[in-house]
């Protein structure tokens, strides 16, 4: 094991092998290295969601497939924190952990990419969209009930090859991935967030760390408290209706004026249809506002 220096506040980054995983852990660095004094290094791991490629990410034994490797090496002293996208992130971290800073938020929609047409809604009826989302696969049956989803696994490399090949006539991807690794130039439509509601933490890079140390201090000092609140806000709602990856939930909080907090949130109900709930208020009251849109949620 290695450690770092604590003088010089030399961070050790965990993160996962795949390329944007680790662009988003060179933007965290960029961001930290900005503090007077500090340093930072990658130290990538595998995940057991990188070495299997095709269980479901909807089934129940898949929560923290791909954080409780880099959990472990927080908790052992291995790493010094490690990145995440907030959406990948368990409703529930172990104890001793949590998010000690979130950098601005990415853009925050879903997006098509297409073979063949401009739009999902110009696609033949049965054409197949790839897609290992509950929550697009819901919101997209509701929308466009002529189409069929399929699940897709593997990093956005895999799954552009995926639909090249023909495997599928079009995937849903997040934007803010494609952005970062440099392609957006492959996205056919960028989809309604008012409708598409993302998932909670979408376009959230989140550095997680062991609370109550100098880490944990140093780290909160580069966090963005806007992408925070809203971090916070979102999972709270999503721990208020009590999902995870199975739950077909999307959550969006934005600040549409100095001092108050909008919260969207969008649930798929037994019988198939994708209901949307909101609330607004002031932004110190975001756990209030959170539970009430979680008990609409669960109420709709």
């Amino acid at each position: 094991m290695t450690s770092f220096n604590l003088q010089t506040h030399a961070f050790r980054f965990a993160t996962r092998g795949s390329l944007l995983a680790r662009a988003q852990t060179q933007s965290a660095i960029a961001r930290v290295t900005e503090l007077p004094g500090c340093s930072a290094e990658e130290y990538i791991l595998e995940t057991a969601g990188d070495r299997d490629q095709t269980s479901s990410l909807a089934a129940g034994d898949t929560v923290g497939w791909f954080t409780s490797v880099l959990e472990r090496a927080l908790l052992s002293g291995e790493a010094s924190c490690a990145v995440h996208s907030a959406k990948d992130l368990p409703t529930d971290l172990p104890d001793r952990l949590g998010i000690a800073a979130c950098l601005p938020r990415g853009a925050v929609e879903d997006v098509a990419v297409i073979r063949n047409a401009p739009s999902l809604a110009a696609l033949p009826g049965g054409a197949v969209v790839g897609t290992s989302s509950p929550r697009r696969a819901a919101v997209l049956s509701h929308a466009y009930p002529h189409l069929t989803t399929a699940p897709i696994r593997g990093n956005v490399d895999t799954r552009l090859r995926k639909l090249e090949g023909g495997d599928f006539d079009a995937i849903i991807l997040a934007r803010a991935g494609l952005l970062r690794l440099g392609k957006e130039s492959v996205i056919t439509e960028i989809l309604d967030p008012s409708i598409w509601i993302p998932a909670p933490g979408q376009g959230i890079i989140a550095i997680e760390a062991v609370k109550e140390t100098d880490e944990w201090t140093l780290l909160s000092a580069a966090s963005d408290p806007t992408a925070m609140l809203c971090m916070q806000a979102e999972r709270a709602v999503l721990r208020d209706v009590g999902g995870g990856c199975a739950v077909p939930l999307g959550v969006l909080a934005t600040i549409p004026e100095e001092g108050m907090l909008h919260i969207r949130g969008g649930i798929v109900q037994d019988e198939g249809a994708w209901v949307v709930r909101e609330v607004q208020g002031h932004v110190e009251s975001w756990p209030i506002l959170a539970a009430s849109l979680g008990e609409a949620l669960r109420s709709a």
